[in-house]
């Protein structure tokens, strides 16, 4: 029975006791028991109180309480959504850093290729020397006017090999492990008949220019992803 139960009782019980105070044998016994509700509701009314002043003072408490496990709960999900967010975008960088390498990997090779340039032109050159004075392509490095393809290195070329009129540039040493021992076919076209007409290189499989006649036979055998546009169509002497 809660404490206002109780109080509701004791007053009920109060009035019955007033109403029943009236002339007679037993007004003495009434008015004592009356006076003896009176105190206990009084004493009960004393109490309640306390607890209304105790639930006052305890609302404070419990509603401070509860803010404080409501902002420990927002940071405990922010801190999780944080780590999620963190784990996201690592996977993201991971997944670009991926799809990137193919890219950096073949600017680097095509760096390499450009650098090894002037090795190339030296039998381009030899190549075009020997059209212009005999009228007919070199077969082989000693009849270009090079030295000898074992000779014909450099920092990212192993071997350097003219075939009639085509030059094989085959990488190594310091090239990137893509490419390395991979062949790169560099061949002459020309107009037949007229050494006076410039040579135009033909890199890998690229079309041949109309009216012109292609020497060599194309001995490429690296990716085509990682040839230079620039070697598509070169003019010899440039």
């Amino acid at each position: 029975m809660t404490p206002i139960t109780h109080l509701r009782n004791r007053i009920d019980q109060l009035s019955w006791c007033v109403a029943q105070a009236a002339p007679g044998d037993h007004v003495r016994r009434l008015s004592m028991e009356c006076s003896e509700q009176e105190g206990a509701v009084q004493t009960l009314d004393d109490a309640l109180r306390r607890e209304v002043a105790d639930i006052k003072t305890a609302k404070p408490a419990l509603r401070r309480r509860k803010v404080r496990l409501s902002m420990k709960l927002t940071r405990r999900v922010w801190r999780g959504f944080t780590l999620i967010e963190m784990v996201i975008v690592l996977v993201i960088i991971g997944v670009l850093a991926v799809m990137a390498m193919p890219d950096l990997s073949a600017a680097t090779i095509r760096g390499q290729i450009k650098e090894s340039g002037p090795l190339i032109d030296v039998a381009k050159q030899g190549v075009v020397r020997a059209w212009g004075l005999t009228g007919k392509m070199p077969t082989d490095n000693t009849e270009a006017g090079i030295p000898e393809p074992a000779k014909m290195v450099g920092k990212y070329v192993a071997i350097v090999t003219v075939k009639d009129g085509a030059v094989n540039v085959t990488w190594g040493n310091s090239i990137n492990g893509s490419i390395k021992d991979r062949v790169l076919t560099l061949r002459p076209a020309y107009v037949e008949g007229q050494p006076a007409v410039p040579v135009t290189w033909i890199c890998a499989g690229a079309p041949v220019p109309t009216g012109m006649v292609l020497a060599g036979v194309d001995a490429t055998d690296m990716p085509q992803k990682y040839v230079p546009p620039e070697c598509q169509a070169h003019a010899a002497g440039k």
